[in-house]
């Protein structure tokens, strides 16, 4: 790469970071968001504005609400490819896929058999040990307890999840009912991210980051309370490069997200996530942080190629220490 695009490629992902304020967040959850929408809901007391509960919007401007959002996404790319950049989402808490799990424990590695209830319809699962995170119906089980959830800017488009009634979800169109996802057994979601101009502005970033997939840690919100030191996240669908695993810490700002660039399966240590992951500058997360960890999120950043996004799917997350 010559000195000129590593110039580009820098202030690309430098601008996009100040640019996070009107991104859009579909989910639910707990958490305080900028200017962010945040479409969905689970937890009470959200971002912006509120709308409670299953699926709903629940943020609408930076005040926290109930409904739920799940602060600024990751980091999003730049350079035309795609997770290369500097922009971080806001990322929301959210949808609710389907109801809490019931009959039983749900703290870290609970122990009963909860059966997914409301957008996708799940079979009864077992709760996995405590460094293990699965899904049923839109809710994590196992090590973390939230509901999952998507974010992405303003001009993104997402066709799964949707609401009910199969109804799209869009930013002028926000689902306020409840979040249906395509897979029982994980948080998956297929959209598309349009191509960022060839001397895009911050308005450019702030609308167009790309599309973010997540999870709180606890349904209502809360914290891991959990020490770790390591995380693995399985993917399926595509993109399958180009990814940043992301992770936000209780009480920080929406638009502070600690992340990581990654693929499916690599185990990554978690003290390797960087307040600025696309060139190391920023602060490093300590394991000391890992127990307010308050959501987990994938994202796909803009690019200057339109990005398409399959069924990329998050199915498991696997803690080690």
């Amino acid at each position: 790469m010559n000195s000129c695009k590593t110039l580009l490629t820098a202030a690309l992902w430098m601008g996009a970071l100040a640019c996070k304020a009107d991104n859009l967040i579909i989910g639910e959850g707990d958490y305080d968001s900028g200017a962010d929408v945040v479409l969905g809901a689970n937890d009470s007391g959200g971002t912006i504005g509120s709308v409670p509960a299953t699926g709903g919007v629940e943020d609408f401007g930076g005040n926290v609400g109930t409904g739920g959002v799940v602060g600024t996404g990751g980091v999003v790319g730049t350079g035309g490819v795609v997770g290369t950049g500097g922009v971080v989402g806001t990322g929301g808490v959210v949808g609710t896929g389907g109801a809490l799990p019931t009959g039983g424990d749900q703290g870290s590695g609970g122990q009963s058999s909860p059966t997914g209830s409301g957008g996708s319809t799940g079979s009864s699962t077992s709760i996995p040990s405590s460094n293990i995170v699965v899904f049923a119906s839109g809710m994590a089980q196992g090590a973390m307890t939230g509901a999952g959830w998507i974010a992405m800017g303003t001009v993104e488009s997402v066709s799964s999840p949707t609401c009910s009634g199969g109804v799209p979800i869009t930013n002028a169109a926000p689902c306020t009912t409840q979040i249906l996802w395509n897979n029982p057994s994980a948080l998956c979601v297929t959209g598309s991210i349009p191509a960022l101009p060839a001397a895009p502005t911050s308005s450019d970033y702030a609308n167009n980051w790309g599309i973010q997939v997540g999870v709180g840690a606890r349904d209502p919100s809360g914290v891991l309370g959990l020490s770790f030191s390591t995380i693995t996240l399985s993917m399926s669908g595509m993109p399958s490069t180009g990814l940043r695993a992301e992770v936000h810490r209780q009480g920080d700002p929406d638009s502070t997200w600690y992340c990581a660039t990654f693929q499916s399966d690599m185990k990554i240590s978690l003290t390797s996530f960087n307040t600025s992951c696309w060139d190391g500058s920023g602060t490093l997360l300590t394991l000391a942080d890992v127990y307010k960890i308050d959501k987990i999120s994938v994202q796909v950043s803009s690019g200057f190629a339109a990005v398409s996004v399959t069924n990329l799917c998050l199915n498991r997350i696997v803690f080690g220490s």
